[in-house]
């Protein structure tokens, strides 16, 4: 039986991300996602959005699960943006000009809060609070065919993904990781266990300024799909939290994320979204 699907194409920093607003039941949204992906080449990622269910968090505005079951903070600003322009949003601040939108994002156990303010252009600058990190440790990656040397590698995990970090000035074998990345990354993938995972190519600072350049590459085991990513706010925070640094701009081919810890310790991802 054919199905009409509705969905809406969002651009965060060209992380382009099919939202789809018809209900599926979730064990038929990855072969659904696969799909739309096929026939919109310039979609990275897709997720499903619709109202709360009784068992979401209280007091989200709109539901969010991810195709592959990943968490993704540039999905979580298109979600926002959605909630904002459809109806969703209960929490308009006047001084602000903008809205907070409480996610009750699928995985997770507490809501993503979004700050939402339009722009002039039309665009729409967003403040996501991201998850906790779960943990930082150094991984020893076993040698394979594509990569018989091995190799250990920094890991930052989250609920739903994680992201190893390759400072190309630093990591012995940086050029060939790169070179081999997307045959290595959904081995390493499978040898965390994890739902998704990055491979953040973080470059030096060059001359006297503070942004650095990332090059990501994200790997979602649940659809199998695998994207040099023109812009990733998870693997941009995973990049701060390794880093340690209270603030951070990184270049990415789509634009610059930045990534700030505040004063109480939630780490905040600064974007923007085109409809």
């Amino acid at each position: 039986m054919e199905q009409k699907i509705s969905y809406h194409l969002m651009d965060p920093t060209k992380n382009y991300t099919l939202l789809v607003d018809t209900p599926v039941p979730e064990e038929k949204q990855a072969a659904i996602a696969t799909e739309l992906m096929r026939c919109v080449p310039l979609a990275e990622q897709a997720g499903f959005v619709g109202p709360v269910l009784p068992q979401d968090p209280a007091g989200t505005d709109i539901a969010i699960r991810m195709a592959g079951g990943e968490f993704c903070g540039n999905a979580s600003m298109c979600a926002a943006v959605y909630a904002v322009t459809h109806g969703y949003a209960k929490r308009y601040d006047p001084q602000e000009n903008g809205c907070e939108v409480h996610l009750a994002f699928r995985g997770q156990d507490r809501p993503v809060r979004v700050q939402v303010r339009p722009q002039d252009d039309g665009s729409f600058a967003c403040t996501v609070e991201m998850p906790e990190v779960l943990g930082i440790s150094v991984q020893q990656f076993a040698p394979c065919e594509d990569f018989p040397e091995g190799i250990a590698l920094p890991v930052v995990f989250f609920p739903g993904i994680a992201h190893a970090i390759v400072e190309t000035e630093k990591t012995s074998g940086a050029s060939l990781i790169r070179e081999r990345a997307e045959r290595l990354l959904p081995l390493w993938c499978a040898q965390l266990g994890a739902e998704a995972m990055g491979l953040m190519f973080l470059d030096a600072e060059t001359g006297h300024t503070p942004v650095r350049t990332l090059s990501p590459l994200v790997y979602v085991a649940g659809i199998g799909s695998l994207f040099w990513e023109n812009s990733c706010a998870s693997g941009t925070t995973a990049v701060g939290a390794y880093l340690g640094l209270p603030e951070i701009a990184l270049s990415q081919p789509g634009g610059t994320l930045r990534i700030a810890r505040s004063t109480d310790g939630r780490l905040l991802l600064s974007g923007s979204v085109r409809v």
